[in-house]
């Protein structure tokens, strides 16, 4: 078992395929997919990917967006899908000077590669999504108008002065992070995220997924049991779980706990199935 982290991406390669202008899916685009039971499950949403390269990397990020806060112009450096868990959040197109969308709890957003577009929070509380980058091998997560990475959800750096800071506009952040190398799945396939909130003592039954799975503990801790073996995970860890692979996970601490998670879902197979 192994807790994935997210590897530093080389701002330097600047490969990825081009798309049209950024699009936004205000409801998912699959059939209604299984969670786990037990455990309430929130923002079950799904993408369809297209044009994914045969080998490429997954990032699975939290991105919190303060009252106010506004990316730079960017563009994604692989197609980026978005599901916004808290409050609302906003994209400006570069391309179209005025034109602003803005997308509530449950909304989902694509971002392709080659669209610059500012995201944002305009509301007096604050954002947060779940969000999948699809990423060739080596591509910068954000690039700016100038073709240089720019770090879009990242926040201002720890190194900024008390006046950097009341006189920038706030920036999003990325509260955590996790990344996988992976093959193309065979044929059509789909993203989905899903929020699982879990409170002391509830667990799911064993069961298997039909795509893989990435997970983030993002509040309490986790119990994973899988190969006849239990590993625990606290907020900021994650685990992988390759399609079919017999597993239950659940909250063996005293408070609560939640997981942010995606799959890989070819089309036609189940989401979730308890064995």
């Amino acid at each position: 078992m192994q807790t994935l982290v997210l590897s530093n991406l080389l701002a330097f390669m600047l490969l990825f395929a081009s798309g049209t202008a950024a699009l936004a899916q205000p409801t998912p685009t699959s059939a209604p997919l299984t969670a786990p039971p037990g455990p309430v499950s929130h923002f079950a949403t799904s993408f369809d990917v297209v044009d994914a390269p045969e080998r490429f990397e997954q990032v699975l990020l939290i991105i919190e967006f303060p009252s106010g806060a506004w990316t730079p112009a960017h563009t994604p450096g692989g197609a980026l899908y978005m599901t916004v868990i808290q409050g609302e959040v906003s994209t400006r197109s570069v391309a179209a000077l005025g034109s602003e969308e803005t997308f509530p709890v449950g909304a989902t957003i694509t971002l392709n590669a080659g669209d610059y577009v500012e995201v944002g929070n305009a509301t007096s509380g604050s954002a947060r999504v779940i969000a999948t980058a699809i990423l060739r091998m080596g591509a910068p997560l954000t690039i700016d108008r100038a073709g240089f990475s720019n770090d879009a959800y990242s926040g201002p750096t720890q190194g900024s002065g008390v006046l950097d800071s009341v006189v920038r506009t706030p920036r999003p952040t990325t509260v955590y992070q996790s990344a996988i190398s992976v093959e193309r799945p065979a044929g059509a396939f789909a993203v989905a995220h899903l929020l699982l909130d879990l409170e002391p003592g509830v667990w799911t039954p064993q069961h298997i997924h039909g795509g893989q799975e990435l997970v983030i503990v993002t509040s309490g801790e986790m119990t994973l049991q899988r190969h006849g073996e239990s590993q625990v995970f606290t907020a900021g860890e994650s685990w992988l779980n390759a399609s079919g692979v017999v597993h239950a996970a659940g909250n063996a601490g005293d408070f609560f706990a939640q997981v942010a998670v995606a799959f890989l879902l070819p089309a036609g197979r189940p989401l979730t199935t308890v064995v």
